[in-house]
């Protein structure tokens, strides 16, 4: 007799890893990208005010990339990503400056590729994604904005 329970929701709630860095370097993700990018924006605009906001935001995304297990994966990722938003913008806009920012994320994400090839995460690191995975980056998304919002006073 078929176990449907495994063949309708299947190992959605399945853990990926029993290990509590990846959970945590998981969690980290999105704190770090969106800071560090907050950050940079608002270092480079004139206004005194946003600068502070900047370094805030700066200090935040340095804590998060501290608190990382595995430092270069969260490094690598948020690099990735902002190097597809870059695509995006240059294909939308056609701006250099987009062509630009692209060359300066995309090439050193595509070197790490081909460099670290054989490189092992120091936990369990699953291909799959559950429910668990989804849970927690939406957690860390709203934790990262109530954060952003309580330092933007």
């Amino acid at each position: 007799m078929p176990n449907w329970k495994r063949i309708v929701v299947g190992d959605a709630f399945r853990l990926p890893s029993r290990d509590f860095n990846y959970y945590r370097d998981f969690f980290l993700f999105w704190p770090f990208l969106i800071f560090t990018i907050l950050g940079l924006v608002n270092l480079i605009t004139p206004d005194h005010a946003h600068t502070a906001l900047g370094m805030k935001c700066l200090a935040l995304g340095a804590l998060a990339i501290l608190l990382a297990r595995e430092r270069l994966i969260l490094f690598l990722g948020a690099l990735g990503f902002c190097a597809i938003r870059f695509l995006i913008v240059l294909l939308i806009t056609g701006d250099w400056s987009a062509l630009l920012a692209l060359l300066a994320t995309a090439i050193p994400v595509i070197w790490s590729v081909f460099v670290l090839s054989d490189y092992k995460p120091s936990y369990e690191w699953s291909n799959k994604l559950s429910v668990i995975d989804v849970v927690l980056s939406v957690s860390s998304l709203g934790f990262t904005l109530v954060v952003f919002s309580w330092i933007q006073r």
